[in-house]
């Protein structure tokens, strides 16, 4: 069995390990916030324009706007060409 002093340190690193947790769970909710904030204002900011202004406009590589387009054909089907 644990002597006192083993048990005392496992607690803390308990404690510790409980804190570092919910640290973490509170960046998490900020990020995530963050993030919808930040689609939000994209969603705004695209709505009612063509696929193809939006490509030209955001992304500056041809690939990235064949990314983009594959990555959008597949998620909706509201942003077409």
């Amino acid at each position: 069995m644990a002597s006192g002093t083993s048990v005392s340190q496992l607690e803390m690193q308990l404690q510790s390990a409980r804190k570092s947790i919910l640290f973490m769970e509170t960046q998490h909710a900020n990020t995530l916030r963050g993030l919808h904030q930040e689609i939000q204002q994209l969603q705004k900011k695209c709505s009612g324009k063509p696929f193809s202004l939006l490509c030209v406009g955001m992304l500056s590589s041809c690939f990235s706007c064949i990314l983009c387009q594959n990555l959008l054909k597949h998620a909706s089907p509201t942003f077409s060409k």
